[in-house]
């Protein structure tokens, strides 16, 4: 979803998601390469979305960006047979991001969570650093209040 955002409505929104997301945040791989390619066209003040779209970049962006950017679902054309109108997707960018960096970020700190738990119950069983795994749990669970109450958009 940041991808698709981010190509589909430029400079505005890759200030917004680069602004909130470190690269590492983005799943390693292809993902990451395309945050990387944002991030180099914002340094060089030339954020161009045809250059994914045309190859430019590769034919694996250039893949990855055409399957972001295909809709796998939309409103039926009866809808508009009964006067019901279907709002556009995304019809509110900055919230779709936000919505979609709070649930990536989340979706981090869960993992770190359970291997943070996974070192507790390790401690315990093999008599370890208890505290420490406990601490760092801890830190955790501040973190993931702090991103589901979205304080960090508010931060940068």
């Amino acid at each position: 979803m940041l991808h698709r955002l981010m190509l589909e409505r430029g400079a505005p929104l890759v200030e917004f998601v680069l602004g909130h997301m470190a690269l590492d945040e983005f799943t390693e791989g292809i993902s990451r390469r395309m945050a990387q390619a944002f991030v180099n066209m914002y340094e060089d003040d030339e954020i161009d979305v045809q250059r994914f779209l045309s190859g430019q970049l590769g034919d694996d962006l250039q893949r990855l960006a055409s399957e972001v950017m295909m809709d796998e679902h939309e409103a039926s054309a009866g809808w508009n047979d009964h006067d019901i109108s279907v709002p556009p997707m995304n019809e509110d960018p900055r919230e779709a991001a936000a919505s979609a960096m709070t649930q990536l970020k989340l979706r981090r700190v869960n993992e770190a969570r359970r291997a943070a738990s996974e070192k507790i119950y390790q401690a315990e069983r093999d008599g370890g650093n208890l505290r420490a795994a406990q601490e760092e749990k801890k830190k955790l669970d501040a973190l993931r209040r702090h991103i589901k109450s979205r304080e960090y958009l508010e931060e940068a």
